[in-house]
């Protein structure tokens, strides 16, 4: 279900500006990233926003109390909660702003937290991918940046062996 579509028949989105709404702005360090939850969490979240006081109730909050994300869909499917044999991910627009990186395998989430909603960050680039071998997770802070785009729904298949996951 694509919720562009829907905010322009609502009349939130004007179908004109859909080229220019697409672009992808490296100035503001926007990128579609995906988000794993449960089909009625990704609904909820498209009707009404991501709900930071649940962040991290079900998976852990390594960098602080924020929505993940990926720019991989297996470390999203991660996340994935399976309803009726079903899985599902957002791929969302996100706007990072000023982004913190961090490369800690066990990182201080308080100090990191701090630094993004009181300081001068945006957002935080976890590089599990360096200290562990994994994927890179973007944790948002701040909702009014996270816009969900699409809602996908999958089933999975035969299971691949990943260097994460052998």
């Amino acid at each position: 279900q694509n919720v562009v579509q829907k905010a322009i028949a609502m009349g939130v989105l004007d179908p004109g500006e859909l080229n220019e709404a697409n672009r992808v702005d490296p100035e503001i360090n926007e990128w579609l990233l995906f988000h794993g939850t449960s089909t009625s969490a990704a609904q909820n979240i498209c009707e009404h926003d991501f709900t930071m006081r649940l962040a991290g109730s079900a998976t852990g909050t390594l960098y602080g109390r924020g929505a993940y994300l990926a720019e991989s869909i297996t470390k999203a499917d991660e996340y994935a909660r399976e309803e009726n044999g079903v899985f599902t991910v957002l791929l969302c627009r996100v706007l990072g702003g000023r982004v913190k990186y961090c490369d800690e395998r066990t990182p201080d989430a308080e100090a990191l937290m701090d630094e993004c909603t009181t300081g001068v960050y945006d957002s935080i680039l976890g590089d599990r991918r360096k200290c562990s071998g994994t994927y890179r997770e973007f944790v948002i802070f701040d909702t009014e940046n996270v816009y969900p785009e699409y809602i996908i729904k999958y089933k999975r298949g035969e299971f691949i062996k990943t260097p994460s996951h052998p």
